[in-house]
């Protein structure tokens, strides 16, 4: 087959004629992809103010809770000593507090052995969590042992070849009895230290050697255990007693098992860190610094939603451009929604009314700033603010508190039926529709292409024709003409 290039023949060039024909043909698709730009840039931007008014909304929420605004802090005077904490409920107190002894473990250590490889024996222990009463010498015939509440006995067995005092240890750790073994090695030698998990007085052990039955038994663990009842075994040391912490409040006496009392005060709760010669103040206020928290959080988010808004809609005179959202009536009218939120009134209290009173003010630009001394000042009657700021039932939907009026809004916005969310959905549409009519216009454009490619290949052809024949007619003229000499 032979080898042709349009325009060769004829000196035609048809493929610059074709592509400025199909590139008067495509503006249409020019204009179009123009407009997906446009369209895209839009459906981002609204994504971006969908998200920081959402964020608004969540920090408008917050407030708009009436248990925003009775949430309370506490502080202690000597916290090296006792510390507080307290639910964000707890009720306003000042409390004197004193502690005259800590909560501890039992802790129980045996003689010295040679090292932690010495075969100890063989049997069987058993290990039970209660509290000691009367706790005296071992020959005590007064002491008592009471088994603690809903704990059983556990019985731990030992090879029959007997067991080092290492396998006792691990034996002991492994059985999840609530307590802990270890080996300390000191001047006697390798010693076997058993300490209870928990303090506290009914935490205290007792530790019998028993047979196979669970009867009393005397064998090769006898140097293990702790029962110092009248004639029962006791060959551990006791080096730490278990026992209860002990305190008062404001007079009043206390008894904890750990060093911690809690809910001692309407959801408040202390640490005793070291018994006290001095009485500590622990002290449950208004939480004043959450208030300001919180509403410095609202701040930020509504300046952040302002900003976006303001960049997306400005028009630069020195430029002469335009921000993508430059005229849009969406966004203008979220920015005049906003405006008229923050100047206008909400709730039902009768000292504030607006966030102005707050001390909460609308700048030139659009954007707020906080009066610290003003916001302090009205953050001394929370409960004032509480009735502005809160929302109120469904019954009196007038009197939503201001932040209820911000949650609505954003609500409003940003719901499955809100503004920004049908207009994005508006914009998806199109750009759909828009990418639909690019392709058929390229398909269309293609057969364009084309069709005009071949019909002036087939012009080329022609031309070329003709240029031939009248090279072969110029030829036979010229040979008339010497030959009629």
């Amino acid at each position: 087959m032979p080898i042709s290039s349009p325009g060769i023949g004829s000196g035609l060039d048809v493929q610059s004629i074709v592509s400025q024909l199909v590139a008067i043909e495509q503006r249409p698709l020019a204009q179009l992809q123009s407009k997906q730009v446009t369209y895209n840039s839009q459906l981002s931007s609204f994504g971006q103010i969908s998200g920081k008014v959402s964020a608004l909304q969540d920090a408008a929420a917050a407030l708009a809770k009436p248990t925003a605004w009775t949430k309370t802090s506490s502080s202690t005077s000597d916290s090296a000593s006792v510390t507080v904490t307290s639910s964000g409920t707890a009720a306003k107190g000042d409390y004197s507090v004193s502690v005259s002894q800590l909560a501890k473990a039992q802790n129980l250590v045996t003689a010295g052995f040679t090292d932690s490889s010495t075969v100890v024996g063989t049997g069987r222990l058993r290990i039970e969590l209660g509290t000691w009463t009367d706790l005296g010498p071992p020959a005590s015939a007064t002491t008592a042992f009471t088994p603690k509440t809903a704990s059983l006995p556990f019985d731990i067995e030992f090879a029959t070849g007997g067991d080092t005092l290492a396998a006792i240890r691990n034996k002991i750790n492994d059985a999840k009895a609530g307590v802990t073994a270890s080996i300390i090695n000191d001047s006697s030698g390798a010693r076997l230290v058993i300490r209870s998990n928990e303090s506290g007085a009914e935490n205290a052990l007792r530790i019998t050697e028993v047979d196979e039955n669970g009867d009393p038994a005397t064998g090769a663990l006898a140097g293990l255990t702790f029962d110092p009842t009248g004639g029962a075994s006791t060959t551990l040391t006791q080096t730490v007693p278990a026992q209860n912490a002990l305190a008062t409040i404001n007079g009043i006496g206390l008894v904890s098992a750990s060093n911690t009392f809690k809910d001692v005060a309407d959801g408040m709760s202390f640490t005793a860190i070291k018994t006290t010669t001095t009485d500590v103040n622990l002290k449950v206020d208004i939480d004043t610094a959450s208030f300001k928290n919180a509403l410095t959080k609202f701040t930020a988010a509504y300046n952040a939603v302002n900003a976006t808004l303001r960049e997306l809609t400005k028009y630069d005179e020195s430029s002469r451009n335009g921000g993508v959202l430059q005229g849009d009536r969406t966004a203008l009218t979220i920015q005049s929604q906003l405006r008229s939120l923050v100047q206008g009134t909400g709730g039902t209290s009768s000292v504030i009314k607006r966030l102005g009173d707050l001390g909460i003010a609308l700048q030139r630009d659009g954007s707020l700033t906080t009066d610290d001394t003003k916001l302090s000042n009205a953050l001394a009657n929370p409960a004032e603010v509480a009735l502005a700021m809160s929302s109120t039932s469904d019954a009196a939907p007038g009197n939503r508190g201001i932040a209820a009026l911000f949650e609505s809004f954003g609500k409003a916005v940003t719901g499955a039926d809100g503004t920004l969310t049908s207009r994005s959905a508006s914009l998806t549409n199109r750009i759909r529709l828009n990418g639909k009519e690019q392709d058929t216009f390229s398909t269309r454009v293609e057969a364009t292409r084309a069709r005009l490619l071949k019909q002036y290949s087939a012009l080329d052809t022609k031309l070329a024709s003709l240029s031939g024949l009248n090279s072969y007619v110029s030829q036979q003229i010229t040979a008339w003409n010497r030959s009629s000499r």
